[in-house]
């Protein structure tokens, strides 16, 4: 059966129900909306906390870098350590008794068994190979030197610094590093740190602790003169005292050609500069920032968040939490993603130009993300940093509290309908069913006219019944008229029947004296006939002729 053929009492019930059907469904829908406005508006305020405590952390640590920095220049023990270094340096090739043809021999072999087929020549920015020869100290004392702690060093890479001094005759940079350097060690230990160098204004580098390709070579005319360091040398020496040169994370070829960043200060005696002293910044104090030591969801971040920093150049500064998961075959093959993976996205780029906010965009992995962004000063230079969360993991909630909310307002839903349609039933439909039916009796078997509808309410239904009675009761008066007007008029036809008999009664005496008259005169003819013979003369009627 078609919707237009049912009943108004079935219709007004599938429209009511439809409706609080339509109405639940838009009011779930809007809960919903709302819930999800209210969990991405948390998520990002959540992503903004994360941010602004990884930004305070970052810039406090920086920030102690460079205090520490300038309180260790200002310290007598630096200035009686590049004293005695530069004193001792300078007199090693003197000291030394070894043959500069096996020191440039042996540098030679160890640069191209042990370091340049280890460098990553094809990161971007980074230094060119040369020939081994290209990296020796210009100076036979450097070479010694190099040969000594570097070459010669009975401890691998990355360990040089166990080397207290060399098992060779006494001479005086001996004695100098074996003075300072376990307190220089310790500093840096302490404090986390890379690597530490001293150098004169000349630009050697009079001491670093871990003694890498670096030590002892020139700064301003030496193999490693476009770096990082030799860039923070340059700008320290010239500052004041308590000055700190910055330079940031690039390719950093001594380290391997994986990023550096070094900060320096003037060494000053009695207000005049007398060297510089650099730190190498660490990048996994850095990391464990930015990463919360690998405790990602305890700082809230869930599966899918992190945070990181971005520098002026769009390289990142700590490594993604996703470095597994990245394509890059560079990031795979170096293991990091500082300086080498670039983030182009519009937080890092809105950050970089100095603007603070939150949206949802794509992150660099090309993921929607929730994403709070902010500027970090970083010495002298603007760094971005970044709290991010895949959007499908901040609003995997919401997809839980709308099942959750349907499967409580489904019941209740059915329980309104339920209530709604015995509601429309007990005030329209038995009501609509009693004047149906009345209608029926009254159309079918012309009904009973003085059986009302009961009136039980002040509505349409209870005014159509109202109607309906007053229509039955107008009808009943009226055929109360009609059936007395009928009983009049049924006396006045009976009594014109009783004279229509009596007219009857007196019109056949009246033909029978007729018809009696009649045969009296027809007797009366036939009489007058027969008295007459025949051919007399009759008497003529008046002027007729003789």
């Amino acid at each position: 059966m078609r919707f237009k053929e049912r009943g108004i009492q079935v219709k007004i019930i599938l429209g009511s129900l439809a409706s609080i059907l339509l109405l639940g469904v838009c009011v779930s829908l809007i809960a919903v909306k709302t819930t999800r406005s209210a969990l991405v508006r948390d998520r990002l305020d959540q992503l903004t906390s994360i941010r602004e405590g990884a930004r305070e952390h970052i810039e406090n640590y920086m920030d102690l870098m460079g205090r520490l920095l300038v309180s260790l220049a200002a310290d007598e023990t630096v200035r009686f350590a590049l004293a005695a270094f530069e004193e001792g340096f300078y007199r090693i090739a003197d000291e030394v008794p070894v043959s500069m043809a096996l020191v440039e021999r042996t540098l030679t072999d160890f640069y191209g068994a042990h370091y340049l087929n280890h460098v990553n020549y094809d990161v971007p920015r980074g230094a060119d190979r040369r020939p081994a020869e290209a990296y020796l100290p210009k100076t036979e004392s450097g070479r010694i030197a190099q040969y000594l702690y570097i070459a010669e060093n009975p401890h691998p890479a990355g360990e040089r610094d166990a080397l207290l001094r060399p098992p060779v005759v006494d001479f005086a940079y001996g004695a100098a590093h074996a003075r300072f350097h376990p307190t220089l060690k310790t500093f840096l230990h302490n404090f986390d740190l890379y690597d530490i160098f001293i150098v004169d204004l000349k630009g050697t580098v009079l001491y670093t602790d871990f003694k890498e390709q670096d030590f002892v070579t020139n700064l301003l005319d030496g193999p490693y003169r476009d770096t990082g360091l030799a860039r923070a040398f340059r700008a320290a020496r010239k500052l004041a005292p308590g000055g700190i040169a910055f330079d940031d994370f690039r390719p950093y070829e001594p380290s391997y050609n994986l990023p550096a960043s070094f900060i320096g200060t003037p060494i000053v005696d009695n207000g005049v500069a007398i060297g510089v002293l650099i730190v190498q910044i660490p990048i996994d104090r850095i990391n464990r920032i930015m990463t919360f030591g690998g405790h990602y969801e305890s700082a809230g971040l869930g599966e899918s968040g992190e945070s990181y920093l971005v520098g002026p150049d769009h390289m990142m500064r700590n490594d993604s939490r996703f470095i597994d998961d990245l394509k890059d075959p560079l990031v795979q093959r170096l293991d990091t993603t500082i300086g080498v993976l670039a983030v182009e996205t519009p937080a890092a780029e809105r950050a970089l130009a100095g603007q603070n906010g939150r949206d949802i965009f794509p992150d660099y992995r090309g993921i929607p993300v929730l994403s709070s962004y902010a500027p970090a000063r970083i010495f002298d230079a603007r760094w971005a940093v970044i709290a991010e969360i895949d959007r499908a993991e901040a609003l995997a909630p919401s997809a839980e509290i709308t099942r959750d909310m349907l499967f409580a307002a489904l019941p209740i839903i059915g329980l309104i309908m339920g209530a709604v349609s015995l509601f429309l039933v007990y005030q329209f439909g038995r009501p609509l069913s009693r004047l149906i039916d009345r209608t029926r009796e009254l159309s079918e078997h012309g009904g009973d006219l003085t059986q009302e509808i009961p009136v039980r309410s002040g509505d349409e239904v209870g005014r159509l019944a109202g109607y309906f009675n007053a229509f039955i009761a107008t009808l009943r008066a009226q055929m109360i008229r009609i059936k007395n007007a009928t009983d009049v008029l049924n006396e006045a036809v009976q009594d014109l029947s009783a004279t229509s008999r009596e007219v009857e009664t007196t019109a056949n005496a009246q033909a029978a004296s007729v018809k009696e008259v009649v045969s009296t005169m027809e007797d009366s003819d036939r009489l007058s006939k027969q008295v007459l013979p025949t051919g007399s003369p009759s008497t003529s009627k008046p002027g007729s002729r003789k």
